[in-house]
């Protein structure tokens, strides 16, 4: 008799987070930075790596 493998369990889908809870997160790790340097650095980094928090941003200042 085989031995069979148990099924696979399909991967948890991972939890989509909406702007203003991107928009939290962005804040609570640039409030960590002492430095204004590397504030700047990293919100550069952030918006650069997640248009969608960045064109919300654009579209809610032209409204």
């Amino acid at each position: 008799m085989p031995v069979t493998k148990p099924p696979l369990k399909s991967p948890s889908p991972s939890p989509i987070l909406t702007i203003p809870e991107l928009e939290h997160a962005k804040a609570a790790a640039l409030g960590t930075l002492v430095s204004l340097h590397s504030r700047r650095a990293y919100n550069n980094a952030i918006d650069s790596s997640s248009p969608g928090i960045a064109l919300s941003r654009d579209l809610d200042s032209t409204a």
